[in-house]
């Protein structure tokens, strides 16, 4: 059984020494991704490494990627803000929320801004025909039971997602981009290894769509690309998709599919 963990902090400036204490025994520890080079000391049982930027780092335990991991985000520090209390800002301030029945419904002109420190459990966005829309923040939208889907743009245009954590712990897509024009996503990352169909975050008859620096380990696809789906078929073109330099971590099935 996977025992999927994740934590995160900005990286103010200079070094940040970063010390993990497993609450269980193992043999050996490797920092993911293998190409960044990093070889954790382990003293007793503590595994200690450092890091001078910002970046996404997994702790793998004894080779075995489906057991306990530990996901650690390191952010840039924020600039920029959005100002509370603002007529087109929702500010989410840290501490815990339940919003099971309560979706972000975000229209032209919103940013929704979900501070460190926030959970959100039963976190939906949703934006539906609207323009110069802004997800940004270091907070958490938690998604368990009843909740098929997330994260919905729908007939966008102008949508920037930055920096929050989406936590999927039922069958169901994380999200969807659907029938957008010019999106930016950039330092979000998806964690949900429950199998299946918890794909990442999809892009679905869109345009101009831009992942940077993501994180996303799924059960099914990380991004799955389609010219339709099963229930709504579209003849609007999927064109000027751009991936890059992101974490692709599927468990069930692709890091990228198309079709």
């Amino acid at each position: 059984e996977s025992t999927d963990s994740f934590g995160y902090f900005d990286l103010l400036e200079g070094t940040a020494v970063i010390t993990v204490n497993p609450a269980f025994d193992f043999e050996y520890c490797e920092i993911l991704p293998k190409s960044k080079g990093i070889i954790p000391e382990i003293n007793d049982g503590i595994i200690t490494f450092s890091t001078d930027t910002a970046d996404d780092f997994t702790l793998l335990f004894d080779g075995n990627y489906e057991g306990n991991v530990l996901q650690i985000f390191v952010n840039p520090q924020e600039s920029d803000i959005p100002e509370k209390g603002s007529p087109t800002v929702i500010y989410v301030e840290p501490g815990y929320y339940d919003e099971r029945n309560n979706p972000f419904r975000l229209l032209s002109g919103d940013t929704l801004y979900i501070a460190g420190g926030a959970f959100i459990e039963g976190g939906v966005i949703n934006a539906v025909d609207a323009d110069n829309i802004t997800v940004r923040g270091r907070g958490i939208i938690s998604q368990g039971e009843n909740i098929s889907q997330g994260v919905l743009f729908d007939n966008c245009e102008n949508v920037k997602l930055e920096g929050i954590i989406c936590n999927k712990r039922y069958t169901g897509w994380s999200g969807q981009i659907k029938d957008c024009d010019n999106v930016t996503v950039e330092r979000y990352r998806v964690v949900s290894p429950i199998l299946y169909s918890t794909d990442g975050l999809n892009i679905v008859c869109s345009k101009n769509v831009t992942y940077r620096d993501c994180y996303f380990r799924t059960g099914d696809d990380c991004v799955s690309i389609k010219g339709g789906t099963n229930t709504a078929p579209s003849d609007i073109p999927v064109d000027n998709i751009l991936i890059e330099n992101c974490t692709l971590w599927s468990d069930g099935n692709n890091a990228v599919a198309i079709g």
